[in-house]
């Protein structure tokens, strides 16, 4: 039976099923809303077999079937974690196995959470869709605007079957359900929009800060095996089984080759990876040129902006979940769970820094950080101090590596070069946020 979770954005529908001794969330295609899972005897099969030694949780991604709407651009990954973890809260799930039959939020799910997160396994998993000179395994950026535009041309007709399902797309009756599941799951504009995120998005950085023990099965066929093969070999100790087949979808083809690992690898007792150690999104915000704005204003003046700036910045790190850190002296040094969030929240405070009459500039990078009591420390540290430190007032500057986990999200980035930063091996690339 369907429920439904309230959050601050919404409400989000999920189901149960099963009573195994395992908790496993199971993060499923977009365009194969909860409503229809029992409806296709294939799906029903795969969801009936997992609940023999698990008790699954399946849910709708927000904006998607039964949950409630959300604007057409809201493309960030975090909003599915979010809902994630609420599902986890709700039922007092304090840990369980993630199943990525679809990857993206799993993979930040895993990396942002690991003690949420005791097992992750992926199906078909892919980090970038396009090719680039360092990534032979993606498709040509051909391959990705057919893609957009076979949406545009039979969204809600279950075309899309012929792609991600060949092996069974000339079922009639499959054809329809996957078509009812379309049109349920989105509107064609919305699925657009949100498929052309999925296809800029590169979320490679992601993987080498993944811990958890995880398990990646893929189809030898399907077109992208190969960027599959890449994600296994980019988690460190990740297991990789190959079965035959050459369908994206979980339903179609033969279940078992691939049921089969995923109950011997979530039930088989591996053991939990600790160190401390987890993917975060960090950022600097502090007073552009404090010293001349303090002598400016003098003492007593300086304190009450200092103060109310502080207040605003507070309140906006608690309205898009980010976590002060530590004091920089005339700023602050947070952390996020995802990058979209860290640039929102960017975004907010340079506004009301302005309304405040005390301008910052602001750095962010993401990547792993190791935890210290209530502190955080690493390279991904220095490397968001230093990218502060090159702002202009005003400025948002970000690394190359946030720039790419939120392409897609409806950000624009300004190149301003490549830079060596003091105690940073190497040159960083860097961009700059668009002014709001």
């Amino acid at each position: 039976m369907v429920d439904f979770i309230e959050t601050a954005t919404g409400r989000i529908a999920y189901e149960v099923h099963g009573d195994g001794p395992i908790d496993v969330l199971v993060f499923h295609p977009a365009f194969v809303p909860l409503d229809l899972l029992w409806d296709e005897p294939r799906a029903a099969t795969f969801r009936d077999r997992m609940a023999r030694f698990a008790r699954t949780v399946w849910f709708d991604s927000p904006g998607l079937g039964a949950s409630d709407p959300v604007a057409v651009d809201d493309r960030l990954l975090e909003s599915d974690v979010e809902a994630m973890l609420a599902i986890l809260d709700a039922l007092e799930i304090e840990s369980c196995a993630i199943v990525g039959l679809t990857a993206p939020a799993a993979l930040l799910f895993a990396a942002s959470h690991p003690g949420r997160c005791r097992a992750l396994v992926l199906l078909n998993p892919t980090a970038r869709f396009t090719a680039a000179v360092d990534y032979p395994e993606g498709l040509p950026a051909a391959a990705t605007e057919l893609v957009l535009a076979n949406i545009a041309a039979g969204y809600g007709a279950g075309t899309a079957l012929d792609t991600l399902a060949p092996s069974v797309a000339t079922d009639a009756d499959l054809r329809e359900w996957y078509a009812r599941g379309e049109r349920l799951a989105m509107p064609r504009a919305h699925a657009a929009v949100r498929s052309a995120a999925v296809l800029q998005r590169d979320l490679r950085p992601l993987l080498a800060t993944i811990h958890v023990p995880t398990l990646v099965i893929c189809r030898s066929e399907w077109v992208s095996a190969p960027q599959s093969r890449y994600v296994a070999r980019a988690i460190a100790g990740a297991d990789l089984i190959e079965v035959p087949g050459y369908d994206f979808m979980f339903f179609a083809g033969d279940p078992e080759p691939v049921l089969a690992p995923i109950e011997s690898f979530v039930t088989g007792g591996r053991p939990r990876v600790s160190g401390g150690r987890m993917l975060a999104a960090v950022m600097f915000s502090e007073v552009f040129d404090p010293h001349v704005r303090s002598a400016e204003l003098g003492d007593e003046a300086w304190a009450e902006l200092v103060m109310r700036h502080e207040d605003a910045v507070r309140e906006t790190l608690t309205r898009h979940r980010g976590h002060a850190v530590g004091s920089t002296g005339h700023g602050v040094l947070a952390t996020f769970d995802g990058p979209g969030r860290a640039v929102l929240c960017a975004t907010e405070i340079r506004a009301r820094s302005r309304e405040v009459g005390l301008p910052v500039r602001t750095g962010i990078h993401v990547g792993e950080v190791q935890l210290a009591g209530a502190d955080i420390s690493g390279m991904t540290v220095h490397i968001g101090s230093r990218i502060a430190s090159l702002a202009d007032e005003d400025e948002i500057l970000v690394s190359r590596t946030l720039a790419d986990l939120v392409a897609g999200a409806g950000f624009s980035f300004a190149q301003r070069g490549a830079h060596e930063l003091r105690g940073v091996p190497g040159t960083w690339e860097v961009y700059a946020l668009a002014s709001a």
